[in-house]
Formats: structure tokens, C-alpha cells, sequence
């Protein structure tokens, strides 16, 4: 019955994915839905190597970068006429010159696995970052590089100017990249990266070659951050150096822990919030970066497996013979951490507020009808009697789940 669920939501998702940008009728759902299928096909990816291989890498923007820099230039010589294409087919550059880096990089990188192999990648990203400030030819410098993607040859009557017609591009080619991704982790490649993961010495017991297998992920890897880089290029119609930087490399290791490295759609759903995430907090709260790190190590902590993983045993919960059991227990545990919860937002909203750093002054205005002062003394009281309620149900909590015996 799981599986069935499973297949129900992504079916699901998939369908949301396709009407709600066109039954909103809003530029910006179409934009965030378009940045979160860019993120998508990034984090999986990167997901290839470091859930699927073993391999983490720190440098994994210089392929996204790289992708969205090729696309960009073959953009300009399709505005300038120089290239008949059309804009839609463009992104494949991106993946050609993610596996031609991949290809040339990865046959060094990938020649050690653990903290070495992430030192190299993060090496070789510092690198690519630092040429790309020196060639401002080639990179634009920090003003970066520009096209339309409106102006070359039609493909089917479209454009891609309207920003419908721009997220359906980019749904396509991220289905696409999904699809093919997903594919690649069933074949016995995929199997036998896994085995190289677990363990490389038995692989190569067994006649597989870690090199060898640990390249051909990492060039895959690459490939599709190429593509994801070809995306982000017509979506923004201009890229810039900080595509390369180390900024990019760290975000989609976050997502990808944050959605859970031991599922294939965890990356997707660590990109889709975390895109939401950065694309909304940040416009209702100076303290998003605060929250985004607490998020993570609260993830880490509590929830090793990731979004994923609470999914998996969310739905095991859901389809189990003591589901009404352990809903009870799941609600009441959520009542009990929210007075907690919502103590340490006042809190924190209260002390940016009351530094210099704020620019929206000392007041917080909660649901158009209470406002907290900063500057009051009592004001504070509101987050601290939230925060002691919070301690003592968890305390209560605490002691009732304990057995008799254990109590006397």
C-alpha cells in the first residue's frame, strides 16, 4: 500500500507541477517553480555522486557554472545570428561541457574518494573561481554576461518569452534530467556505484575497478549540473561569476541533506524547500539565514535521514495497524514543541529588531493585531512565557511516558 501511496503523490506533484503556475496566473509562482526545477536537477546530481558513489564534493558549482556560462555565449551568437539553433535545445551545450570537464577533472579527482576527494573538488572550484574574476572576457567579471532568450529561431510557434512558456521549457528538460538520473541509479552501474560506496575494496574484488566506476558517476554528475547551469542561464538571461563560487557548491550540499542523501527524491524535495525557503522567508524576515541554520542542524540532529526519511516513515506510520496510536502520539508532541517553537521566533525576531543591523525598526506586528516593542522590557515577557510553557510541557511529556516502574 505504501508503494501505491508513494506513486499517488508523485503523480500528484507531477500534475501540480504542470497547472498550478497556469491556474495562479502570477510571474512570480511561475519563476519560483522554475528555480526549484533548476534546483531539482542540481541537487540530484550532485546527489549521484555523494548519495549514490560516496563521493562529496565541495566543488560542484563549477559544472553548474560552467553549463550556464556555455549556454549564455551560445545565446549571444543565436541573438547576434551567428548560430541558427533554437533557445530550447540550447541547455544540451551545457551538459556537453559538463561531460568534457567532468571527463578532465574527474580523471584526477576521482583517483582518491573520502576528505581527499573533497579537498580536490574544492580545490579545483576555488580555482575555476578565481579564473573566472581574472578572464573578464570570457566571464563578464562581476557585472557577468547577458542574452534574451527571446531572439533566434522559433521552436514550434514559441518563443519563451512569456514566463509560461519559459517554466514548461524548464520543466521539460528537468523531467527529463530526472527521469534519466532515476534510470541511471537502477542500471548496474548505478548498483555497482553503491557497492563502491559501501565498499571499494570488495568491488574491486569482485573485478570493478572504484576508479573507473567512481569517474563514470562523476562525469554523469556533471553532465547534468551542466544542464541544470544551461537552465538557470535562460532563466535569469544573464550569469555571473558567483555561479561558480564556493556559495552554490555548499547550497546544494545543504539541500541534499537537508531532503536525505539515501532516497532518490529527497534531494528534489530538499531543493523545493529550500528554494522556497530563500525565495519567501527572506522577504518577511531579516533573520532567515538564522533560521535556514537551525533548520540544518535541527535536520542533522533530529532527523538524520532527512525530509525523506520522515516521508518513509510518515507513510509507514500512515499504513501501520496502530496508525491512530501513533498519530496521537505525533500530535501531541507537536503541541507540545509549538508554544517552544514559537517562543524562539519571538525571540529571535524581537533581538534583530533591537540591533543595529535592522532596518524595519524595533516593532513586530503579529497577525495585524498585536505588536511587540523591541525597546519594551515587556514585550519580552510574550517570548519568555512562551518558551517556559514550551519546557514544562515537554518536561510533563516527559514524565508521562515514563513507566511506572521507572517512576517510583
Amino acid at each position: 500500500m505504501s508503494r501505491y501511496l508513494n506513486h499517488f503523490l508523485i503523480a500528484l506533484a507531477l500534475a501540480g507541477g504542470v497547472a498550478v503556475p497556469w491556474l495562479s496566473g502570477s510571474s512570480f509562482t511561475a519563476t519560483l517553480m522554475s528555480q526549484i526545477a533548476i534546483a531539482a536537477v542540481f541537487s540530484v546530481s550532485f546527489n549521484l555522486m555523494w548519495g549514490t558513489t560516496g563521493l562529496l564534493s565541495f566543488g560542484h558549482a563549477l559544472y553548474f557554472g560552467a553549463g550556464a556560462f556555455t549556454v549564455m555565449h551560445l545565446t549571444r551568437m543565436v541573438n547576434d545570428g551567428g548560430l541558427a539553433v533554437p533557445i530550447a535545445l540550447l541547455p544540451a551545450a551545457g551538459g556537453l561541457c559538463g561531460l568534457v570537464l567532468g571527463l578532465v577533472l574527474g580523471s584526477v579527482a576521482t583517483r582518491r574518494g573520502g576528505i581527499a576527494f573533497a579537498m580536490i573538488t574544492m580545490g579545483l572550484g576555488e580555482l575555476a573561481f578565481s579564473l573566472s574574476q581574472t578572464l573578464k572576457g570570457t566571464f563578464g567579471g562581476e557585472s557577468g554576461i547577458s542574452a534574451d532568450r527571446t531572439q533566434g529561431p522559433e521552436m514550434f510557434g514559441l518563443t519563451f518569452g512569456p514566463y509560461l512558456q519559459a517554466y514548461y521549457l524548464i520543466l521539460a528538460w528537468a523531467l527529463l534530467c530526472l527521469g534519466m538520473m532515476y534510470y541511471l541509479t537502477k542500471t548496474p552501474l548505478g548498483r555497482i556505484a553503491t557497492a563502491v560506496r559501501d565498499n571499494p575494496e570488495r568491488a574491486g574484488f569482485l573485478q570493478f575497478d572504484p576508479y573507473v566506476v567512481r569517474l563514470m558517476m562523476y562525469v554523469a554528475a556533471s553532465v547534468f549540473a551542466g544542464i541544470a547551469g544551461g537552465l538557470s542561464s535562460l532563466l535569469y538571461e544573464i550569469v555571473t561569476v558567483e555561479a561558480l563560487s564556493l556559495n552554490i557548491s555548499s547550497n546544494v550540499v545543504l539541500m541534499s541533506v537537508i531532503g536525505g542523501t539515501g532516497h532518490f527524491f529527497g534531494p528534489v524535495m530538499g531543493a523545493s524547500l529550500v528554494t522556497w525557503l530563500q525565495s519567501t522567508l527572506s522577504d518577511h524576515s531579516e533573520a532567515w539565514l538564522f533560521y535556514y541554520g537551525i533548520f540544518f542542524v535541527a535536520m542533522i540532529v533530529f532527523a538524520p535521514g532527512g525530509l525523506a526519511g520522515i516521508w518513509v516513515g510518515a507513510v509507514r506510520m500512515l499504513t501501520g495497524q496502530n496508525r491512530l496510536a501513533a498519530l496521537r502520539a505525533v500530535a501531541g508532541r507537536a503541541l507540545r514543541l509549538a508554544p517552544l517553537v514559537m517562543g524562539a521566533v519571538l525571540a529571535i525576531e524581537l533581538a534583530y529588531r533591537a540591533s543595529v543591523v535592522s532596518t524595519r525598526g524595533t516593532e513586530l506586528h503579529l497577525f495585524g493585531a498585536i505588536t511587540l516593542d523591541a525597546a519594551n522590557l515587556w514585550s519580552w515577557s510574550v517570548p519568555g512565557l512562551c518558551l517556559a510553557a514550551g519546557i514544562w510541557l515537554l518536561a510533563a511529556g516527559r514524565r508521562g511516558a515514563r513507566k511506572p516502574e521507572d517512576r517510583a
